[in-house]
């Protein structure tokens, strides 16, 4: 989508690692590979990399739409005081003690009604301005802001 947007190949790259949340080993692995230099306009997205934008857009909504830590419990604290030795063991102790299979797959159900109906009409309604100020922020204020966080973290 970069490429054809006329960025130059390292320009995507530079977007790409400021504003996505990426597998460092997989990205990692294609940056040392200069992979990202043979990348063409018309080639579609890896799979694994699809499944990483997948996996952090679903986050994204999931946390803005679900409310999750409500609705699943305090699972963090649960495994760690379960310590189960097998993903098996853990799936059993939450299904039976916090909340049924059937809540998350409602969860789930929820998660696929917030993507199709709430955030294509939040999609729609981004204009043109927004994204002119989008980009001014991110290239001129969040820049800034970090240089001087790299400052104060080096020298402050």
């Amino acid at each position: 989508m970069l490429l054809n947007s006329c960025f130059e190949n390292e320009d995507a790259l530079a977007s790409i690692l400021s504003n996505c949340a990426l597998s460092a080993i997989v990205f990692q692995e294609r940056i040392h590979n200069e992979y990202y230099l043979k990348i063409t306009p018309d080639q579609k997205i890896s799979d694994d990399l699809q499944d990483i934008l997948n996996q952090s857009l679903l986050g994204i909504i999931a946390i803005k739409y679900l409310n999750l830590a409500c609705k699943v419990g305090p699972v963090a604290e649960m495994i760690r005081k379960l310590s189960p030795k097998t993903l098996e063991e853990w799936k059993t102790y939450y299904f039976k003690n916090a909340y049924p299979k059937e809540h998350l797959e409602e969860l789930g159900r929820r998660l696929y009604i917030k993507i199709t109906e709430v955030c294509t009409a939040e999609i729609e309604s981004i204009t043109e301005e927004d994204c002119i100020n989008f980009i001014i922020n991110l290239v001129i204020n969040r820049t800034y802001d970090g240089y001087q966080s790299e400052i104060q973290t080096i020298y402050g």
